[in-house]
C-alpha cells in the first residue's frame, strides 16, 4: 500500500538541488554536553575558515538555488563565533533563509534582537529534558534555565523557534513532558499563518564523538525505538497545526507508521516530506575547516571548499555521487529493501557503528527483528 501511494513521486524525492545546508561556523562551545556528536568541541583548529572565506562560502551556496535555500548555522555553539551576526546578515542579503541551532545559554534579550535585525528567521534550541534535573544531567548544571531564557528571548523578538530533544535511554520518559513544555511556550508565540508552528524536533541519539565516551549504552533498544515511532505519530496527529512534531535521524518512521496506520492519518504525508535519508542528496554540512560532509553525523569528507570550491564539491564529488545512487552503492540489506526510496537507513548511524556510511543502519526495526 505504501509504495503504491508513492508511485510517481520517487524522482522528486531522490532528485533536486540542495534543500538546506549546515555550516559549523565554530567548534568553540561554552558547554560540555555528555552526548555531543563531536569530540573536539571547545576550540577552533588553526585551519578554520576565515571570515572572508566564510562569506565566499555563503555566496557559492546561494548560487545552488533555489533562492530560499536554508542555511543552518551550527557549532560548537554558533553564538561564540565573533562573525555570527555578519554571517546571518549576509546570508539574508543573498536571499537565503538563515536559521541557527544553539544551546540558547548565551542568548539574552539584546542578542535575540540583534539576530532578528540581522535577518535570522528561525532558531532551534537544544533542551534534553523537561526538567532541570534531567536536562542538566546531560548538558550541565544551570543549562535548563538558561536555555529557556534564551528561547523566550528569541520568541519575544519574533524569531520562529523549535526545541531539539535528543532521545536516549536517560530521557525517553521525558518525551511527553517536553512536548507539554513546548505547548505552554507556544501559547505566547505570535502566529504567522505563512510559517509552520513552533516545533519539537526529536532526534534519535547516535553514540558518536563525546557521546561514545560518556553515553555508549544510551542508544534505544528496538522495542524502545518502535514505541518512540508510535509516540511521534500520535503527537503529530494530536498537535497538528499547533506544534510541529518532527522525527530526526529516524528514516524508518515513514515505512513503519504509514504501513501501520495508513497515509490518510499522517499530517505531513506529502511527496516533499516522505523521502529517504537526505545526507549528500539534498543536504550537506560544511565543517569549521571547510570540509564538506553529507550531514553533521557523517564525518566522511567529500572535499574541501578551499581546494575546489563548494559548488564543485557539491556537484561532482564521488562520495555524493554514490549517495545519490543508493541502489548501487549502499550495502544490503538497505540496498535491497523494499523501503529503500523512503528510508535508506541513517547514514550517520551506519558510519558511527561500522566506520562506513554505506553500511546498513543497525537501528533498523526490520533487520533487528
Amino acid at each position: 500500500m505504501l509504495m503504491g501511494c508513492l508511485e510517481g513521486h520517487l524522482p522528486i524525492i531522490l532528485g533536486g538541488d540542495v534543500k538546506e545546508f549546515a555550516w559549523e561556523v565554530t567548534n568553540k562551545c561554552n558547554l560540555s554536553c555528555r552526548h555531543c556528536y563531536l569530540s573536539d568541541v571547545g576550540w577552533d583548529p588553526p585551519n578554520a575558515l576565515t571570515k572572508e572565506e566564510g562569506l565566499t562560502l555563503l555566496e557559492e551556496m546561494a548560487k545552488v538555488g533555489p533562492k530560499d535555500i536554508m542555511v543552518v548555522f551550527e557549532g560548537g555553539e554558533p553564538m561564540m563565533s565573533p562573525h555570527i551576526y555578519d554571517y546571518v546578515e549576509y546570508a539574508s542579503r543573498l536571499g537565503m533563509r538563515p536559521v541557527m541551532t544553539s544551546n540558547g545559554t548565551l542568548i539574552d534579550e539584546e542578542a535575540a534582537k540583534r539576530l532578528k535585525q540581522a535577518g535570522l528567521v528561525g532558531i532551534t534550541i537544544s533542551i534534553d529534558g523537561a526538567t532541570s534535573e534531567v536536562n542538566d544531567s546531560i548538558r550541565g548544571k544551570g543549562c535548563f534555565d538558561l536555555a529557556l531564557e534564551g528561547l523566550k528571548a528569541c520568541r519575544d523578538a519574533g524569531i520562529h523557534w523549535n526545541i531539539a530533544f535528543v532521545v536516549n535511554k536517560y530521557n525517553l520518559h521525558e518525551v511527553p513532558a517536553i512536548i507539554e513544555l513546548a505547548k505552554k511556550l507556544s501559547q505566547r508565540t505570535p502566529r504567522d499563518p505563512i510559517t509552520s508552528p513552533p516545533g519539537v524536533f526529536l532526534f534519535h541519539y547516535i553514540a558518536m564523538g563525546r557521546g561514545r565516551e560518556n553515553m555508549p549504552n544510551a542508544e534505544l533498544s528496538r522495542e524502545e525505538y518502535l514505541r518512540l515511532l508510535d509516540k511521534v505519530f500520535r503527537y503529530k496527529v494530536q498537535y497538528d497545526g499547533r506544534l510541529w512534531i518532527r522525527p530526526e535521524c529516524m528514516p524508518h518512521y515513514w515505512p513503519y507508521i504509514v504501513s501501520k496506520y495508513g497515509v490518510e492519518f499522517e499530517p505531513d504525508f506529502t511527496a516533499d516530506m516522505i523521502r529517504m535519508c537526505q545526507a549528500g542528496i539534498r543536504h550537506c554540512c560544511v565543517t569549521v575547516n571547510g570540509d564538506v560532509t553529507p550531514c553533521p553525523y557523517v564525518r566522511a569528507s567529500a572535499g574541501n571548499v578551499r581546494d575546489k570550491g563548494f559548488l564543485e564539491v557539491w556537484r561532482s564529488s564521488e562520495l555524493f555521487k554514490k549517495l545519490r545512487e543508493p541502489k548501487v552503492y549502499l550495502r544490503p540489506p538497505c540496498s535491497t529493501c523494499q523501503y529503500l526510496e523512503i528510508c535508506g537507513g541513517c547514514r550517520g548511524r551506519a558510519e558511527a557503528w561500522f566506520g562506513d556510511c554505506f553500511e546498513r543502519d543497525p537501528s533498523c526495526p526490520w533487520t533487528q527483528g
